[in-house]
Order: structure tokens, then sequence, then C-alpha cells
């Protein structure tokens, strides 16, 4: 995890399955837990997420509801094409890249 400024990155690698996602939900509630509430996580390095994986991201998208959102970067076409389908991608805030979504989250007024 990484800080730019009010802005919390957590960069996943490889895959998020359920032996991975554990850890990643426990890092995930460790930052909104603790009130958080500008968050990226930079998907540019992961090479498959099962729905275990995807259930995490929700669950931490859900936590902020209201007080934050979960903003995504690095998505790879597949999960893409995944949160578009099934319509999970509207509990997120999806960027083309990081800088744009370090900007978004960092500029990220609660309540509206």
């Amino acid at each position: 995890m990484t800080e730019h400024g009010p802005v919390s990155v957590v960069t996943v690698c490889g895959e998020i399955d359920v032996a991975t996602a554990p850890t990643l939900q426990r890092r995930l509630a460790a930052l909104y837990e603790s009130d958080q509430l500008r968050l990226v996580v930079d998907l540019s390095g992961v090479t498959f997420c099962d729905s275990v994986g995807v259930s995490v991201l929700i669950g931490a998208a859900r936590a902020l509801s209201g007080r934050g959102r979960v903003h995504l970067v690095g998505l790879r076409p597949v999960l893409e094409r995944l949160f578009e389908v099934t319509g999970i991608g509207s509990v997120f805030v999806i960027h083309p890249g990081l800088s744009t979504a370090i900007d978004a989250a960092g500029t990220f007024v609660p309540g509206r």
C-alpha cells in the first residue's frame, strides 16, 4: 500500500482467489475501519480473480457506502466485462489510469 496525500492505493498482484482473498480483505478492512475513505485498488497486476475476490471488492465498496467509494484501476478486459455484464461495476468508480483514480479519490467529498 502507498499513500498519495489523503488517498491510499492498494496494489494487488497475482491471483485473487479463495487462498489469497482473505489477505486482501484484511488489508482493505484495516483501511476502511480506520476511516480511510479515499481508497484506490490497482488491479493492473492481477492475473486471475475468482468470485471470492470479486466478493472482497464488493464488500469493501459496501463497507464504504455512504462514506466513501472504492476506485478501481487496471482492470483486465475479462474482469471489466464481468463487471459490466453483471452490473457490479456500478458499485465502484472505474478509472483508465492510476493518476486519474488518485485525483478522483482525492477530490471525493463524503455525503455528495
